[in-house]
């Protein structure tokens, strides 16, 4: 039985998803990629009773960490990343945000995540798995008990992340993409940084057909 569920709110100017994972028995939730500050998102966490336990970066570009601070203050809860991704969360040149006009920082960085670390929501947990290329310090956060994943900037609904930008690599994403997502069920959905969600199935097929 499932007991995670997902809210996506589309955020920003360039429509980032910003996520909401949470537990339906204990309310425990955590806040995923926060592209902007939402009073949407302030109202879903207080109408529906959601304690916040923390919020998470798949990775540190401007588009998926402008809201941070926002919330934290908000919220008062912590904010996470894999160490890899504190570079670019401190260089504002290396999170792409003068492409905007302004340097997008963040006050602080409370917890840094690791390779198969658990985020625990009641008895339920999103398991975090390291996918450098799009950028060093990219994850994705996967419950495979509930057949789910958010997958960031790796993959997308018939596409993979940029490796053009600074510290990109190819050769690390399509690493990680077949040690980390091909590897996984069919049928366990993911939900990208942009775009719709789609299965690991259907991905899978367009990634044979158009990259392999």
């Amino acid at each position: 039985m499932k007991k995670l569920d997902v809210k996506v709110f589309i955020l920003g100017p360039i429509e980032t998803n910003c996520y909401i994972c949470y537990s339906r028995e204990s309310r425990d939730a955590v806040l995923i990629d926060p592209a902007d500050a939402s009073l949407e998102v302030l109202n879903f966490i207080a109408k529906n009773n959601l304690k916040l336990k923390l919020i998470v970066f798949t990775h540190g570009h401007w588009d998926h960490i402008t809201g941070a601070d926002y919330f934290k203050d908000k919220l008062k809860t912590q904010i996470a990343c894999h160490q890899n991704e504190l570079q670019l969360i401190i260089n504002s040149s290396l999170s792409l945000s003068p492409f905007i006009g302004t340097g997008v920082r963040i006050s602080e960085i409370s917890k840094t995540l690791e390779e198969g670390e658990e985020i625990m929501l009641g008895d339920d947990a999103l398991v975090v798995k390291t996918t450098p290329g799009h950028s060093p310090g990219s994850i994705i956060l996967l419950s495979e008990r509930n057949g789910f994943l958010f997958s960031g900037d790796t993959i997308f609904c018939q596409g993979i992340g940029r490796t053009d930008l600074p510290q990109g690599s190819e050769t690390e994403l399509v690493n990680s993409i077949e040690k980390c997502i091909l590897t996984l069920d069919d049928n366990l959905r993911f939900y990208p940084g942009h775009g719709q969600s789609d299965t690991i199935g259907n991905f899978r097929k367009w990634y044979n057909k158009y990259w392999v």
